[in-house]
């Protein structure tokens, strides 16, 4: 029998599709691996952008003092060279700005090192109307931004402390007068003795080190410490957490007796300018 004839065309077309396959299988493991590899590799990214960003450290934070006019304490690690703090501020409590850079304090184990870091800088969202009281304010929280920064070597500081040790900034701040207490009746006790309060707290605050990409764990500090009521006979803090403070609020069933006593003393002020001026 005669062998079958094939034509040349025929196969022309069988290697053709033969390398097409291959190409295609080359293509499709190139793209395989190109793949795995770029996972791996962005995940390892993740891990190192996780490690760079983690929690380094545990800062307590809280009032310090009673009544009106008090302090915020806030600790920060000492490696942080670029200090920011962060928090909401409810309107219950401000913030001179004028005041805290020039009162403010950063102490490490005892010791005062506030010449070891640039001024104190400042910013919030809305103007501190230090007057007014909380019902009369336009917002009910201000985003509040404090940063500092650690002197160079160059710049005259001191070398850094013990990377593990914490520092300690004390900002002053104050509370606003509240609304009046309009169900307690009047009484010497309840007017000197100011024992009508509305607790306001502070959320949350954060501290971070810009630097470093780093960021501390805040906790409110633990109850009980400096902490006392404004007539100072008894402790409020076992009561009373860090992060928040009771605030006295004024007696409207004392509003005569004070406008009494106020002008009483006007007139005894102005006797006193006669007198003066006749025995003249």
């Amino acid at each position: 029998m005669m062998p079958l004839c094939v034509s040349p065309s025929v196969h022309v077309q069988e290697k053709f599709f033969f390398f097409r396959c291959v190409f295609v299988a080359t293509v499709c493991l190139h793209l395989f691996f190109h793949t795995v590899f770029a996972s791996t590799a962005a995940a390892d990214s993740n891990a190192g952008l996780t490690v760079t960003q983690a929690i380094t450290d545990e800062c307590r934070w809280g009032f310090r003092g009673a009544g009106y006019h008090m302090h915020l304490a806030v600790e920060f690690p000492l490696q942080y060279d670029e200090v920011c703090v962060f928090l909401e501020l409810p309107r219950a409590f401000f913030f001179d700005a004028a005041e805290v850079k020039q009162l403010y304090s950063i102490t490490a184990l005892g010791e005062d090192v506030t010449r070891e870091y640039t001024p104190l800088g400042i910013n919030s969202t809305f103007f501190f109307d230090i007057e007014a009281p909380a019902f009369l304010v336009g917002y009910k929280v201000n985003s509040v931004r404090v940063t500092f920064r650690r002197l160079s070597s160059r710049e005259g500081a001191t070398p850094k402390r013990n990377p593990t040790a914490k520092g300690l900034l004390l900002l002053p701040i104050h509370a606003r007068y509240e609304e009046v207490d309009t169900a307690t009746p009047f009484s010497l006790q309840a007017f000197f003795g100011r024992e009508s309060f509305v607790r306001r707290c502070i959320p949350a605050l954060s501290v971070q080190d810009w630097k470093a990409a780093a960021r501390c764990h805040t906790l409110p500090a633990p109850v009980g410490q400096e902490s006392r009521s404004p007539n100072d006979n008894r402790t409020v803090g076992s009561l009373t957490p860090s992060n928040c403070l009771d605030i006295p609020v004024a007696l409207l069933s004392s509003a005569p007796l004070v406008y009494i006593a106020l002008v009483a003393l006007q007139c005894v002020g102005v006797v006193i300018v006669v007198l003066s001026l006749l025995r003249v």
